[in-house]
């Protein structure tokens, strides 16, 4: 009877030990589940202050800022000494009467005593509070600048605004450059068309003269080589290619798409000086294996074993590879 009575005196306390774990169990998940909501409305309150005093901090930017706008533009490109004029066009919020404005400026990081120190230019009046200025530049920088006030009783202000740059040594490195490429093949034929971005500066001489395509095997094997000058016709290519409905291949999207047909029939111009040019090249399948029987070999899959190469010759006889 005694043993009976302790048993049943365990097994009482072992229930309520258990119901109080699993309670305390429970307020435990409730606490945690309060911490989570509290650290996320936290992180809310943080985001929405941090976003709040951004704003702020615009705004006071924006209305102490004495610009208004401001705008650059290139003229007489001197590729043999490497030198453009640059034309900084800018609109000040208001102007004193008898001040004179200036573009002070000066190469970024170029590691030349000569070139990091500022050099002024003065602005000349466009109309209302709209001023202009020309510098003759080098290529092999890119600049930054200032604008400062210089009033009739001899006071100099370095007006309020933000940090102006112009990238003018990367722009002139990088003026030719592929913006995209695709290709496709059927059983006869491969395809690979090249859209191509190009900044003349406004010079005729920095136009792109002749386009040349280097296709290459993954061990550098030149397999063909075609000027493509005259290959910018897409929608003639497309035409007049037939299409092998049978074929599958594992390659670039088709150019039959839409989204790659617009994307390199695109014959855009951005401004006067930026031009977009598509180009295109048609090999046949068959003079690569009869040519290079050990790369192709019988592979239905040739596309995918060549590498592309682009040799881009200018008007003034500069050659650019990409």
């Amino acid at each position: 009877m005694e043993e009976r009575r302790w048993k049943l005196i365990t097994i009482s306390l072992i229930i309520v030990l258990s119901l109080n774990l699993y309670a305390g169990r429970k307020r435990f998940q409730y606490l945690e589940e309060q911490i989570r909501l509290i650290n996320n409305q936290m992180a809310n309150m943080e985001h929405k202050l941090i976003n709040s005093i951004n704003k702020v901090n615009s705004e006071i930017n924006t209305s102490l800022n004495d610009l208004v706008n401001y705008d650059f533009d290139y003229k007489n490109i001197n590729v043999n000494d490497e030198t453009v004029t640059l034309i900084m066009t800018f609109e000040l919020k208001q102007i004193l009467p008898n001040a004179g404005y200036y573009i002070v400026y000066k190469a970024i990081d170029d590691g030349n005593s000569e070139q990091s120190n500022f050099l002024e230019v003065r602005a000349e009046t466009a109309g209302g509070t709209s001023y202009t200025c020309e510098m003759t530049l080098s290529l092999e920088y890119n600049y930054q600048f200032q604008i400062i006030e210089k009033s009739d009783d001899g006071g100099i202000r370095q007006l309020n605004h933000d940090y102006i740059t112009n990238h003018i040594n990367d722009m002139y490195l990088y003026r030719v450059m592929l913006h995209s490429s695709s290709g496709s093949e059927n059983g006869n034929y491969i395809t690979y068309g090249f859209v191509i971005n190009n900044r003349t500066f406004g010079e005729s001489s920095l136009e792109i003269d002749k386009v040349e395509v280097l296709a290459l095997s993954t061990n550098n094997t030149l397999l063909h080589r075609e000027d493509i000058t005259a290959n910018n016709d897409l929608d003639e290519l497309i035409k007049n290619t037939p299409i092998d409905s049978n074929y599958s291949s594992n390659s670039s999207a088709s150019f039959g798409s839409s989204t790659n047909r617009s994307r390199i029939l695109s014959h855009y111009m951005k401004d006067k000086d930026f031009q977009e040019q598509s180009y295109y090249v048609l090999i046949s399948k068959e003079d690569l294996r009869e040519n290079h029987p050990d790369i192709f070999k019988k592979k239905k899959d040739c596309l995918r074993l060549i590498n592309w190469k682009l040799i881009i010759t200018l008007k003034n006889g500069d050659q650019i590879e990409l």
